[in-house]
Parts: structure tokens; sequence; C-alpha cells
């Protein structure tokens, strides 16, 4: 059963990653954001996947030691990147979708991460499984 959330994870994960990657630009311009400002927002997606895996790596590592779960971690990302989504729909101006989209990436881009860490530690012995799992991220892709 654990293993069917987490292919539906990984299924909407890359989902949002297929819609976001092509089309994340043609909505900012329909916002009316200038070519320059719309290459400044999607660094902010590109620099956020350099970085915030780092820094939630070693806060889960830390939460794991002190309190034994580091799905809690996990939880709380992915909870805070619905939340902060919504204050991406609702930013018309430049310094207000930057921020937003620096909130959201710095939450989304620990998600994937820490899932694989815990999909692993899920399956144990039977990591043979873990390509069925994750054909599921390939499937939303699509």
């Amino acid at each position: 059963m654990r293993n069917l959330h987490f292919s539906n994870f990984y299924f909407f994960y890359f989902t949002t990653i297929g819609i976001i990657v092509p089309y994340w630009g043609l909505y900012l311009k329909h916002l009316g954001f200038s070519a320059m400002e719309i290459g400044e927002l999607m660094a902010i997606l590109l620099l956020t996947k350099v970085i915030a895996p780092n820094l939630w790596a070693a806060v889960a590592d830390r939460s794991a030691i002190k309190h034994g779960n580091s799905l809690g971690i996990l939880r709380f990302a992915t909870g805070m990147t619905m939340l902060c989504y919504v204050m991406i729909v609702f930013a018309n101006q430049y310094w207000a979708m930057a921020f937003g989209m620096l909130v959201f990436c710095v939450f989304w881009n620990a998600c994937l991460p820490q899932m694989e860490a815990a999909t692993l530690n899920q399956l144990d012995n039977n990591r043979e499984k873990y390509g069925e799992i994750r054909l599921w991220g390939s499937i939303g892709l699509l």
C-alpha cells in the first residue's frame, strides 16, 4: 500500500515539472512580464534546484537524529509547497512573483531528494521494486 503512495508522489511531482518547464514562461508572458523578467524568474527555478536540496538534506538529517522521523520534513515541505503556490497565483508584480517563486521552489525542490531517500528506506531489501515505483514519475512527465 505504501508503494502506491510513493508512486503517486512521483507521478504528480513529475507531472508538475511537465507543466511548469514548457509553459511557465508563456504564463509569465501572458501576465505581462518582459523577456528579461521572465529569464530572471526562470533562473530562480534553476538556482533553487541546486541550493535547496542541500539545505533540506541538512535539516532532514538533524530532524531524523533529533526526532527519529525524516518523513515529517517531507510532509512539511510538501504542504508548504502547496501553500506557497497560492502566493504565485495571486502575484501580479515582479517582486511578488519573484518572492513567491523563490519560496515555492525552495520547498518544491526539497521534496524529490527526500522522497528518494524515503522510498529506498521503505523498500529496504526489496530495492528491485524501485523501478516500478519510479516509473510513475516518467508516466507523469509525459
